[in-house]
């Protein structure tokens, strides 16, 4: 057993010690290819396209997705560029558009067992992804088709000015996986590793509150495996109780309050047996997401925190498991809670 513990214990640092800015270029593009792909499909397109990579880039809301925003360049108004664009290229060929009119999107439409699919141009863009998302961004509108640049200007877009506000980000990117203070009242007196993710998102605070309060809605993100285990879940306001090999154990909405002018929400899981079997461990609490969200121009800066009880004789690989996973588990929490408000 000392043997499997630290090699376990030591399996987290070999993979920390992989070059940062290969991390977050993998997980920026794997942010902006979760976003496409749900914006493919909300319009009925079978894969994933540039336009959709463009418009992903203001979904995803940070560093570039504010400066987007503050260039009026929102989703909706990126997605008319890429209309227009598109019925001037058939102006060019003496084709007339027919009459515009609202169009048509499916949000939730999502089968999660499709299978996920890029044409030629986006699949070469994000595997030759490198660099920050303001990288990204300049290289999108400098692609060699012309079309994302097209796009941009139709919809407004000084692209000049654009350039220079990219150029200013530099390396800056939206926290997804930094080392946090323990929130306090939630695992006192327990060894307890936290991480953090923070990043401006545009959707407004009530949407996001509305989302990361309701049992329902959380349920397929704090408990994403249910369903397809044919786990059965009691959902209730403020608790997701279930099983897990025979076990009960619950998700509680211990916290909702206003604090220093942003909502705080804190769901945390309980183990009402205990958090290990026989007997062992007898204090249920186990670990928890804390939300804050701050309203803010155009949006709100939404910061998870998610807190791990290290107990037993693997406890200790809790620390390293979390500095390589934890940044993965607060963006895959992030779409999710997005797409739920924008879905509202």
């Amino acid at each position: 057993m000392t043997r499997l513990t630290d090699t376990l214990t030591a399996l987290p640092g070999r993979l920390v010690a992989k070059p940062a800015a290969t991390r977050r270029a993998l997980a920026t593009a794997q942010d902006l290819a979760a976003a496409a792909w749900h914006e493919a499909d909300a319009a009925g397109r079978d894969a994933v396209t540039l336009d959709d990579l463009l418009v992903a880039f203001a979904l995803v809301g940070g560093p570039v997705g504010r400066t987007l925003a503050a260039h009026g360049l929102t989703a909706e108004v990126l997605r008319a560029g890429v209309r227009d664009r598109d019925a001037s290229d058939l102006a060019a060929l003496g084709i007339t558009p027919p009459p515009a009119a609202e169009p048509v999107r499916v949000p939730g439409r999502l089968d999660p067992r499709r299978s996920f699919r890029l044409d030629p141009e986006a699949a070469r863009f994000l595997e030759k992804a490198a660099g920050s998302p303001a990288t990204l961004l300049q290289e999108l509108a400098e692609h060699p088709s012309g079309r994302p640049a097209a796009a941009l200007r139709s919809a407004g877009a000084d692209l000049s000015a654009l350039r220079g506000a990219l150029i200013g980000l530099g390396d800056d990117q939206a926290e997804d996986n930094e080392p946090a203070a323990p929130i306090p009242g939630l695992l006192d007196g327990h060894r307890e590793t936290t991480r953090r993710g923070r990043r401006w998102v545009p959707v407004s605070a009530e949407a996001v509150g509305a989302v990361v309060g309701d049992a329902e809605a959380m349920r397929p993100l704090l408990l994403p495996e249910a369903e397809g285990a044919g786990q059965e879940v009691r959902v209730a306001p403020g608790l997701l109780a279930s099983r897990v090999k025979g076990r009960p154990f619950e998700y509680r909405l211990v916290r909702d309050a206003d604090v220093d002018g942003a909502r705080e929400l804190v769901w945390q899981m309980f183990w009402p047996e205990g958090v290990r079997p026989r007997g062992e461990g007898a204090d249920p609490r186990g670990a928890y997401l804390h939300v804050r969200i701050e309203p803010d121009d155009g949006g709100s800066v939404l910061t998870l925190t998610r807190g791990v009880r290290g107990f037993g004789r693997l406890g200790g690989i809790v620390g390293p498991l979390m500095a390589v996973f934890g940044g993965s588990g607060n963006r895959g929490m992030l779409r999710g809670i997005l797409e739920q408000a924008r879905r509202g």
